[in-house]
């Protein structure tokens, strides 16, 4: 089972996913940002003309995960790869309709869809904050406009707690105020890990005995 966590940036889903890997002992993957640093550089400097290698670099970076068949926590998911940043970019211009289509097609073929997604909801005025905080270089250029736009995605993307794309019914969708301190949003994961941890015993097949 593949559970996703979503999310803004600066939202706190590798601060969560740390603790979850470190004190909980749940098998996790991160971003691997230190690896997209170079990336991330380029695409903040000239959005237009990194936008689509930027993507499909992250899309790549994804595909590694698609045939782990085991327990685990992810941050973020080719869904929000596609439906949020790569479509962002074309509502602003960023990338034309046919790179859109070129990457929908390479998404279809390397993609997969997590089976929970836990939404950490967070406002986009704290997220900017928390984000400067930490102080990435590569993030140093980003607006509070682009969360805001962020967010919105993934409102419309989350809306009423289902995944709101075709076949999106069977992936279940929590969602978590993101806007409190950081040990009120991680007990909540770690509760949603124990209903979501329940359902895959659930669906598990019976053993012969």
């Amino acid at each position: 089972m593949k559970v996703s966590i979503e999310g803004n940036i600066g939202c706190g889903k590798s601060s969560v996913l740390s603790r979850l890997c470190n004190d909980a002992r749940i098998p996790v993957f991160l971003e691997p940002v230190d690896e997209w640093k170079d990336w991330l550089e380029l695409f903040y400097s000239d959005p237009q003309r990194w936008g689509m290698s930027f993507n499909l670099n992250v899309l790549m970076s994804f595909h590694k995960w698609k045939n782990n068949n085991f327990f685990a926590f992810y941050e973020r998911s080719p869904i929000s790869n596609r439906y949020i940043f790569a479509q962002l970019q074309r509502d602003e211009g960023k990338m034309n309709d046919m790179e859109l289509l070129m990457f929908n097609d390479i998404y279809d073929k390397l993609a997969w869809t997590p089976d929970v997604i836990i939404y950490i909801k967070t406002d986009p005025d704290i997220a900017l904050e928390r984000m400067k905080n930490r102080g990435r270089n590569c993030e140093s250029n980003v607006s509070l406009e682009y969360i805001k736009a962020i967010h919105e995605k993934h409102e419309t993307l989350l809306k009423n707690n289902k995944l709101n794309i075709n076949n999106g019914e069977r992936c279940k969708v929590f969602v978590i105020d993101g806007n409190r301190d950081h040990e009120s949003v991680y007990n909540d994961v770690l509760e949603c890990y124990k209903v979501i941890k329940n359902m895959d015993t659930l669906n598990q097949p019976e053993k012969a005995l």
